[in-house]
C-alpha cells in the first residue's frame, strides 16, 4: 500500500477505492493516495490541455497534434498508477 503525507495506514476495504484525475501533472501526487486506481480518466479535461477545440485542430490539418497530446497524457497517468488500473473514457465530440 502506498501512503501520503498525513494520510494514516487504513484497515483494507472490501471496497475497492478509484479517483477520477483530471489534470495530468498532478499525476505523480494523486498517485501515492491509498487508491486502488483511476475510475475514470474523462477525456475533456485532456483536450483542455490543448489550448484550442480538437475540431480546429482537425480542420488545421493537425491531428497527430491532439494523438500525441492525448497518448503524452494518458501515458503519464498510466505510469504513475501503474500497476493499478486507470479506465479511459473517451470523448463524444460531435
Amino acid at each position: 500500500q502506498t501512503s501520503a503525507p498525513g494520510i494514516q495506514a487504513a484497515t483494507a476495504l472490501a471496497t475497492k477505492v478509484s479517483l477520477t484525475i483530471t489534470n495530468p501533472q498532478n499525476a505523480g501526487d494523486v498517485a501515492q493516495l491509498p487508491a486502488d486506481g483511476v475510475g475514470i480518466l474523462y477525456a475533456e479535461p485532456l483536450f483542455n490541455q490543448l489550448g484550442v477545440h480538437p475540431k480546429r485542430l482537425i480542420h488545421e490539418q493537425k491531428g497527430e497534434q491532439i494523438i500525441t497530446s492525448l497518448a503524452d497524457q494518458i501515458a503519464l497517468i498510466a505510469q504513475a498508477f501503474y500497476p493499478r488500473h486507470v479506465i479511459y473514457r473517451t470523448s463524444d465530440f460531435t
